[in-house]
């Protein structure tokens, strides 16, 4: 009975680690359909997030049907909490991957200018943190799973030098204005996809100790 838990066990955190590895996916395709306008990527991307909502949907459910068959002890039982905790983590992660994706269908080409390297910087530093997030999942590190926090405050301070450079931007272009208004919500989206990871962090340290902690502060 302990043999048969822990391989499905292992196969829900394969499973884990799949979702997160396709929302990665997703966010890098979503910046460069935005960076090179390229909407037929952004409409992919799109379309490929009912795969992620599916995908976590599917974990969940195996889930809920170990913990009503198997009824496991405390450490096991925590494993399988936090598990639900990240996916749904990641699954919000995907959408704004995906909101990414719809921005770039919202903008003409004429209105299409060079991402600003602070957004480029942003989903540089999002996707670091989110290949941290895989390999903390993967070996139970406590350690790296704090680093996403502490990853967290450069993401929000580089937001926040973002919207500064914003309210000190002026233009009469229509084409301009419409552009920095969209490309600063991708910029948001971002600094989500940082929150979300430093939950997910959480969630690692809620595993492994057994305590839950809040690193948002």
């Amino acid at each position: 009975m302990r043999e048969q838990f822990e391989e499905e066990l292992l196969d829900v955190k394969n499973q884990v680690n799949q979702l997160a590895k396709n929302v990665l996916d997703q966010l890098d395709k979503s910046m460069d359909s935005l960076k090179f306008h390229n909407n037929q990527l952004a409409l992919e991307i799109i379309e490929e997030d009912i795969k992620i909502d599916n995908l976590d949907l599917s974990i969940n459910e195996q889930v809920v049907r170990l913990i009503a068959k198997q009824q496991p002890v405390a450490t096991d039982l925590r494993h399988l909490i936090a598990t639900i905790r990240i996916t749904t983590d990641l699954e919000r992660m995907a959408d704004h991957a995906k909101n990414i994706a719809r921005v770039t269908t919202k903008l003409k080409e004429s209105e299409s200018r060079e991402v600003d390297p602070i957004i480029i910087t942003m989903h540089e530093l999002a996707t670091e943190m989110l290949e941290k997030a895989i390999v903390a999942y993967k070996e139970e590190d406590i350690t790296l799973a704090k680093e996403l926090a502490d990853k967290d405050d450069e993401m929000d301070k580089l937001y926040a030098k973002l919207l500064e450079e914003v309210v000190m931007y002026s233009t009469d272009s229509i084409e301009e204005r419409e552009w920095m208004i969209q490309t600063t919500l991708c910029a948001r989206f971002l600094e989500r996809f940082g929150d979300y990871l430093t939950n997910i962090s959480e969630s690692i340290t809620y595993m492994v100790k057994g305590y839950n902690i809040d690193l948002n502060k």
